[in-house]
């Protein structure tokens, strides 16, 4: 009985010691950021190419998220559908962070003008090294539908 109790006092000790930092790791981190980095991790990291993500900007029902995998990196635009889910909707380089860009995927534009200034003072917290990977994505590659990037052989295709 008095290894259970101790058992116990240690599991509560452990406990104690371990949800602090988890939950410390980004206080200020919302429950839709946390659902974007999760939906992008479970897609595209793997224990060989560690998938990193942020920024994450939100406006309203679109995201644009920073990635880093590797050597290359990008954005990824995301949509909530109609079950409150969020999705990949667009994977490209620079051209997210421009309204012009945002508008093309059929965003309105004052939440296009609005996401693309929040991503810029967002990113204008971020190294030049790492900013500079997020321009690395060529082009536009429109998700919908799919849960990963195609296969590598197709034309200008960046894998996250």
């Amino acid at each position: 009985m008095k290894y259970l109790h101790q058992l116990g006092c240690a599991a509560s000790l452990l406990i104690a010691l371990i949800l602090p930092v988890s939950a410390a790791a980004n206080p200020n981190e919302s429950t839709d950021e946390i659902g974007i980095r999760q939906i992008m991790m479970s897609t595209w990291d793997t224990p060989q190419t560690r998938l990193e993500v942020g920024p994450v900007v939100i406006k309203d029902k679109w995201a644009v998220a920073g990635w880093i995998q590797g050597q290359r990196g990008g954005r990824a635009l995301l949509t909530r559908n109609v079950h409150g889910q969020w999705q990949v909707s667009v994977c490209g380089g620079d051209g997210l962070k421009e309204a012009n860009t945002l508008v093309m995927t059929g965003m309105p534009f004052d939440a296009a003008q609005d996401l693309a200034q929040q991503v810029e003072k967002a990113e204008a917290a971020i190294p030049a090294e790492r900013l500079a990977l997020f321009a690395t994505f060529e082009g536009m590659l429109r998700m919908e539908g799919m849960h990963s990037h195609p296969p590598q052989t197709a034309p200008n295709v960046h894998r996250h």
